[in-house]
C-alpha cells in the first residue's frame, strides 16, 4: 500500500500521505508487535517456550519485519526486531533456538546482499562506518561528511556547550536531517558534555524505571509488554547516539522523545502508556 499511497524520503517510501498529516506505519508497528506477541505468549502460559510456538512467533513477527525491510527501511526493521527479541527472551526462548535463528538471520542477510535486495546505499552506510576518513569516494562522501560534522559538533561543545541556539554547525544547518536523525549533535554543541550526560542519564533513568515495572509486574502479559518496550528503547537510543558519534552506521532512526516527527512521538507515547498501564494494574 505504501507504494500506491505514500510519499518518499530519499529512495524509501515511509509514510502514508493523509493530506495535512503523514503516518509512518513502521513506527506504529513497534507497539503493535509488542502487544501482539505479549498476548500470544501470555496465552501460551509456559515457562519454557516450545519450539512450535517459537516458530509461529517468528513467522508472525517476520511478516511486518519483511515489509519494513523491503520499503526499504533497515533501521526501523532492526528496531522492530529488538522489541521482538525482548519479548522472546522473557517468554523463555531456549538458547539453541536463539542460536539457530541468529545463524538463519545472518544467512538471510548475506543472501539479500548477494541478490541485490539490500540496496547499494544501505551497504554504503556500513562501509562509511569503517571509512570515516574517506571523502574521495563520491558514494560515501555524503555519509562520511554527515557523520564528521555531527562528531565535530559534539566535540565543539566542550564541557558546557556554546549556549542555546549558539551552535555554529547545528544552527548553521551544516548537518542534514538534524532535527530528526541527529538531534544529539545539537545537544552536544549547545550544551556540551554536561548536556550529553544529562540526556543519557535521563534515558538511563527511564529504562531503569521501565525495568522495575517489568520486574514487579503481576502477570506474564505485563512482563512481556515491558520487556519489548525496554529492548526497543535501549536499542533505539544506542543506535541514534551511536551514529552521531560514529560508532554505529547511519540508520535514520529518531532519538526517542527528542527527534522531530509525529509518528514516532505517538508510538513512544503508546509504549510508555503501556508500561504505565502495567504498573497501574499492579498497584490496583
Amino acid at each position: 500500500m505504501l507504494w500506491l499511497w505514500s510519499y518518499a524520503s530519499g529512495d524509501t517510501k515511509l509514510s502514508f500521505d493523509l493530506g495535512p498529516i503523514a503516518v509512518q506505519p513502521a513506527e506504529i508497528m513497534k507497539p503493535v508487535m509488542v502487544l501482539v506477541l505479549a498476548a500470544w505468549f501470555a496465552e501460551a502460559g509456559t515457562k519454557a517456550l516450545p519450539y512450535d510456538e517459537f516458530v509461529r512467533a517468528l513467522v508472525l513477527a517476520g511478516i511486518p519485519f519483511a515489509l519494513i525491510f523491503f520499503q526499504p527501511d533497515l533501521g526501523s526493521a532492526m528496531t522492530l526486531a529488538a522489541g521482538v527479541l525482548g519479548v522472546l527472551i522473557i517468554a523463555g526462548t531456549q538458547r539453541r533456538h536463539f542460536i539457530g535463528v541468529t545463524i538463519m538471520g545472518i544467512a538471510t542477510f548475506a543472501a539479500s546482499i548477494w541478490s541485490g535486495l539490500v540496496r547499494d546505499y544501505q551497504l554504503e552506510r556500513f562501509t562509511a562506518l569503517w571509512n570515516q576518513n574517506n571523502t574521495s569516494d563520491t558514494g560515501l562522501q555524503n555519509l562520511v561528511l554527515q557523520v564528521r560534522y555531527a562528531k565535530r559538533a559534539v566535540a565543539a561543545g566542550g564541557y558546557f556547550g556554546k549556549g542555546y541556539l549558539q551552535g555554529e554547525l547545528t544552527n548553521g544547518r551544516f548537518i542534514p536531517v538534524q532535527s530528526t536523525d541527529f538531534p544529539f549533535s545539537a545537544i552536544g554543541e549547545q550544551f556540551g558534555l554536561v548536556g550529553c550526560i544529562v540526556v543519557i542519564s535521563l534515558f538511563a533513568f527511564i529504562m531503569f524505571r521501565v525495568w522495575i515495572v517489568g520486574r514487579n509486574a503481576n502477570s506474564p502479559f505485563g512482563r512481556f509488554i515491558v520487556a519489548g518496550v525496554f529492548t526497543t528503547l535501549a536499542w533505539q537510543v544506542f543506535q541514534n547516539i551511536g551514529m552521531t558519534i560514529g560508532i554505529t552506521p547511519v540508520s535514520g532512526l529518531p532519538l526517542p522523545f527528542i527527534s522531530y516527527g509525529g509518528s514516532h512521538i505517538v508510538a513512544w507515547a503508546i509504549m510508555i502508556g503501556l508500561v504505565q498501564s502495567v504498573e497501574m494494574r499492579r498497584s490496583a
